[in-house]
């Protein structure tokens, strides 16, 4: 015979996982049928989320990836020079400090897989390494190599969009975090689809039947288009560690424990919940 508490915590860390309930709190089921319920639901779901490569992106960037079955980097899109691609933030001393990779010729007109790392990369990655210890001490080599393997698994000459990637695979290996990573150029063949016509047939080809994007993008979405096509369109908000700063504050400041409890802590809303 099934335990009856095992079932209920088994169903308490599926609704934490699904974001519902970040705490992992819940009201105790009342019977072994609606623990069953939930376990096939989350069975039979499929999340997925859909971003630009950013380098170093932000912790809210990295709880879509928590949330989502399979995470699509959407490379094959045109790039945006003011963007987030090629730059971020880190922070000495609580005051945020930019740092930005030197891209050759950035043009709006070019895919992000098609911009490029400048020749004064090796220089900058110098720089960089230097600001790093200035802001955050030398005391977490760990990081700091984490964060040289990255730097220098790309070149001059590499698109940036390579080195993105490469970011968030050592990141996940560090974390030991399981994400399922897709790049868009080299799976769905769909270019010619424009906005979120091309997320749909993605969530389509992918059988989703949910897709996930950051809050910030309530805007850009009718919910009744992916309703259409039985996807349910929600949104993820951030818990407690709300700054915006690069995902190297955390892994500089906390130990891969406490960011994968970071991650964790989200919320999913549905698009027809979420405020004007």
């Amino acid at each position: 015979m099934i335990n009856k508490n095992y079932m209920i915590d088994l169903c308490n860390q599926i609704f934490k996982d699904m974001g519902r309930y970040p705490t992992g709190k819940v009201t105790p089921l009342e019977d072994i049928n609606g623990c069953l319920s939930i376990i096939t639901l989350k069975i039979t779901n499929k999340i997925i989320s859909i971003n630009q490569p950013y380098i170093f992106p932000y912790i809210g960037y990295f709880q879509l990836l928590q949330a989502s079955d399979t995470f699509i980097i959407y490379d094959d899109v045109n790039f945006i020079k003011q963007g987030w691609v090629q730059r971020n933030r880190v922070a000495h001393k609580e005051e945020p400090i930019l740092f930005t990779i030197p891209l050759s010729k950035p043009s709006q007109n070019n895919l992000i897989n098609e911009t490029l790392i400048h020749e004064s990369y090796a220089h900058w990655k110098q720089k960089f390494q230097k600001s790093l210890t200035h802001c955050y001490g030398q005391t977490n080599s760990e990081v700091h190599n984490l964060v040289d393997s990255i730097l220098i698994s790309c070149k001059p000459g590499d698109s940036i969009d390579k080195l993105c990637r490469n970011a968030l695979y050592q990141i996940k290996d560090y974390l030991q975090a399981d994400w399922t990573i897709v790049d868009s150029s080299s799976v769905y063949n769909n270019s010619n689809l424009k906005g979120p016509d091309r997320i749909i047939d993605i969530c389509q080809q992918e059988q989703a039947t949910h897709y996930v994007n950051a809050i910030g993008g309530i805007e850009l979405y009718n919910p009744e288009n992916f309703k259409s096509k039985n996807i349910n369109l929600q949104f993820i908000k951030k818990g407690c560690l709300s700054n915006n700063l690069s995902i190297l504050d955390s892994l500089f400041r906390f130990q891969p424990c406490e960011i994968r409890a970071f991650l964790d802590d989200y919320q999913l809303i549905e698009a027809d919940k979420c405020p004007e």
